[in-house]
């Protein structure tokens, strides 16, 4: 047996990349163990509604028996929620789950005692006694069952676990339902009598629960809560257990549509007892196949719900998804109860119910066993249980039996469940507006983007923090919203805020706005909100990047992350979204059609910086670094390209790497547009050469030329790409103007930029050892009047611009240039150099 101290010991499983073979092994175990339990009860709950109808029929207690057992299941609920809870807090939840399975193989033997005694009444009325005992072995297993999740799985991975756990529970809830009523019927109609029809079964039962207790004792032994000491108030703090689980709203509310969900459970089940009957009134066998059969059809509906469910909430909880499936919920009752008796879309009818169940209870279930309190987690979640039995009371006792009483059809029964389910809908949307506008977008863009987060385990999980992502498109936010754990407040200039068409969407997503004029006022702003404990999104560039390049790092932040309460800075790099229709790669945004979908979108996460040490320097280094890093993991840099000369030969596979990766950057600006002729005035042997010509044709449509006079105006805009020399030359012998000329030139030890004359030429640097290309210059953007300035393609006297997925840092009297060449730890040192803040590369000149 595994010792308490076993996961007290354990490292944080939240940062732990998987769960540890032990937990993961106990995680299964127990899921395994609650879908037998919750089997077993409702096979034992079906098998005697079914053996009811047939040695009782005509009498109440044969044509009630659903609605009595339903109520009876909930009254242990009711009496003993808090030592429920309390015993699961005080003690280990493995030894409570190990014992629960030995009291349900005990509950079992009387059962099967009260069949073999015969006497039709007195075995009913025993069946009610013992199913009432399998009921308080079930109030006792619930919290146990639930409370140990968290302590096997950590919060990270409790939204997935949760889905696993409802899903595998409901499995087992109509897998039973379905197994007790199909196998009575069966034997029934191989003529065998009510009492042997029943008695082969339950045998069999008894049997799967023995097997229980075994995988109980597989499952990890957990901490024990010597502290929360025993008091024989305990036994009736009903209402204390009540104000634990009211103490916190959100806990409170969530444990409300908890409860809500299991009122429409138990009216549902009891109302499918009735149609039913009604489908085949003249046959107790066909009701029980059919009733399993829907049952059945329920389940697979819950499954697929919950694993919906858990996939949607695998990263965190969501609870956007509850007010969808709310809404879901109440339209699949009404499509049920508005179908003829014997509709063939009635299967249909019950998946859709149960998906949308399915995706109701697993987010909430969730969201309450991640926000109470370790010590405090089982009674609150008896105090749910409690919450949920008076739900099943008021459903079958008050409601269902009401409803039966005015002798109501099965489809009357549904409709009138609409009611409260469309109103409920209703008030759960405008509870959770923030959650379900972000759990809608986030499908829209993962239905477009393929999204991953790296590093994801860096992000600061709690507390104030500022993220501050680079700037490449529109639909920056909602991919950072959708790839980070955390619910981030956006910054936003008020100009933009304050779009009418837009801002009741803002507002709900607790979107900041600032005001570009006042900026004293929007760094208060932002402060307060750091200072409330939030993750706020802040870009730091403050403008979409135009020419692809990362802009200037304005420095506002600096001041707002102080004021913060010195919040922790985290630098995270979005790659992949220059080329999407939002960004302006082309020159302009969304006139263009998507390259691809789903279109490949990541998020690098870098490392927290405290507020004293993130300035724009370090904010900038850490940016160009991880967009280093998201480069080099492409799939298409990591390929290894053929190319080959005008002239048929190939290129060796060294040179034709680094023309590809040559290539990928300068794809990554704004250099290229469509319908662009590259003339390349260099000889075919240079690598800018196997760059410009060979590889940016493989990647991109492009037309490329080999001599000056060879460049048709008339198809387009011409690029020229040469070195000083070779441009000079090109331009005496033919006196051609070119809308563009790239001037390449060397780096190497011996070598430094020269600034020539011609103000026309846009200089780029490359190392003449690898031949990688490591600056560009480009025409500055077209820019609104008031921002002309702001962005620009080229500098006086610079060398052109670090292209993206290059690592740029300053060091002293050198610049050093990391992930060059991807897959290599290589640097590349300039010596004499140095990158402004804008990421423009200046060269020392030599004497």
């Amino acid at each position: 047996m595994n010792s308490a101290t076993d996961l007290a010991a354990a490292p944080d499983l939240d940062d732990a990349p998987a769960l540890p073979p032990r937990n993961r092994t106990s995680f299964i175990t127990v899921l395994a163990v609650q879908a037998l339990n919750a089997f077993n009860d409702n096979f034992v709950k079906m098998l005697i509604i079914a053996f009811a109808g047939a040695v009782a029929k005509g009498t109440d207690l044969g044509d009630s028996m659903q609605v009595y057992l339903g109520a009876i299941f909930s009254v242990p609920y009711v009496l003993f929620a808090p030592l429920a809870g309390w015993l699961s807090d005080r003690y280990s939840k493995q030894r409570v789950i190990f014992w629960m399975q030995v009291v349900q193989v005990l509950v079992f033997g009387t059962f099967i005692f009260a069949i073999w005694m015969k006497q039709t009444t007195l075995t009913l009325w025993l069946s009610l006694l013992c199913f009432f005992l399998l009921a308080t072995q079930a109030a006792f297993f619930s919290p146990a069952k639930m409370g140990i999740m968290k302590e096997l799985v950590g919060s990270r991975r409790l939204g997935g676990a949760s889905g696993w756990l409802q899903m595998t529970n409901f499995i087992g809830i109509l897998a039973g339902m379905w197994a007790g009523g199909t196998w009575f019927g069966a034997r029934l109609a191989q003529s065998h009598d009510e009492w042997s029809a029943v008695w082969l079964p339950l045998l069999v039962v008894s049997g799967v629960a023995f097997s229980q207790i075994i995988g109980a004792i597989v499952v990890q032994r957990t901490p024990e809560h010597k502290e929360v000491k025993f008091q024989r108030t305990v036994m009736w703090e009903h209402f204390a257990q009540l104000k634990l689980l009211f103490a916190e709203r959100p806990i409170k509310l969530a444990a409300i549509g908890i409860t809500y969900f299991w009122f429409m459970s138990n009216a549902v089940a009891s109302i499918l007892v009735t149609l039913s009957h009604e489908i085949h009134p003249e046959s107790a066998a066909e009701a029980s196949k059919a009733l399993s059969n829907m049952a059945a059809m329920l389940g697979v509906g819950i499954m697929l719900g919950s694993v919906i469910a858990g996939t949607v909430c695998k990263r965190r909880v969501e609870l956007g998804l509850v007010p969808m499936a709310g809404a879901g919920l109440a339209l699949s009752l009404l499509w049920a109860g508005l179908l003829p008796l014997h509709s063939s879309w009635l299967p249909a009818s019950m998946i859709g119910i149960g998906i949308s169940s399915g995706c109701f209870m697993t987010p909430l279930y969730a969201f309450v066993q991640d926000r109470a309190k370790s010590d405090e987690r089982a009674r609150i979640l008896a105090a749910m249980n409690l919450m949920d039995c008076l739900g099943g009371i008021v459903a079958n006792i008050i409601l269902v039996k009401a409803m039966l009483m005015l002798h109501l059809a099965a489809s009357w029964q549904l409709l009138v469940l609409v009611v409260p389910g469309l109103g409920a809908a209703l008030f759960i949307t405008q509870l959770l507006p923030q959650p379900l506008l972000k759990l809608t977008v986030g499908v829209i863009v993962r239905a477009v983007y393929r999204l991953k987060a790296h590093h994801a385990e860096r992000l600061v999980k709690k507390g104030a923090v500022l993220i501050m992502p680079n700037h490449m498109s529109y639909a920056d936010a909602v991919i950072l919203g959708s790839i980070c754990e955390r619910d981030g407040r956006f910054v936003m200039f008020d100009t933009l805020y304050n779009t009418p068409s837009i801002r009741w969407a803002l507002k709900i997503l607790g979107t900041v706005p600032i005001s570009q004029t006042k900026a004293k006022e929007a760094i208060r702003t932002v402060a307060d909100t750091l200072k409330a404990g939030h993750c706020v999104c802040l870009y730091p560039e403050g403008q979409i990047t135009r020419t692809g390049f990362l802009n200037e790092i304005n420095r506002g932040y600096e001041l707002m992350a102080r004021l913060g309460g010195n919040a922790l800075v985290q630098p995270v790099w979005i790659d992949g979204m220059w080329g999407s229709i939002f960004s302006f790669e082309g020159g302009a945004v969304f006139k263009k059609t998507p390259k691809a979908v789903p279109y490949n979108v990541s998020g690098w996460f870098g490392e927290p910086i405290p507020a004293k040490e993130a300035t724009a320097e370090r904010v900038r280094e850490v940016l160009t670094a991880l967009s280093a890093e998201a480069f080099s993991k492409r799939e298409l840099v990591q390929k290894n390209p053929r190319l080959q000369l005008p002239d048929g030969r190939a290129l060796g596979e060294a040179e034709a790497r680094i023309a590809h990766v040559n290539a990928l950057r300068i794809l990554d600006t704004a250099l290229l547009h469509g319908g662009d002729t590259i003339l390349c005035l260099l000889p075919m042997e240079h690598p800018m050469s196997k760059t410009f010509g060979i590889a940016l044709p493989a990647l991109q449509k492009v037309r490329v030329v080999w001599q000056a006079n060879a460049a048709d105006k008339s198809v387009g805009r011409v690029i020229a790409v040469g070195d000083c020399a070779s441009i000079k030359e090109a331009r005496t012998a033919s006196a051609a103007s070119w809308d563009l000329v790239v001037a390449v030139f060397a780096w190497s030890s011996n070598d430094v930029f020269t600034a020539e004359d011609g103000a026309d030429l846009y200089p780029a640097l490359f190392d003449s050892i690898t031949g990688a290309l490591l600056t560009l210059s480009l025409p500055d953007p077209k820019l609104n009047p008031v921002d002309e300035g702001n962005q620009v393609g080229r500098k006086t006297g610079s060398a052109g611009h670090v292209l993206p997925g290059i690592g740029v840092r300053n060091a002293e009297r050198q610049l050093i240039l990391s992930g060059v060449i991807p897959g290599a730890d290589k640097e590349i040192y300039l010596d004499g150099g140095c990158a402004d803040g804008e990421g423009f590369v200046f060269v020392k000149q030599k004497d």
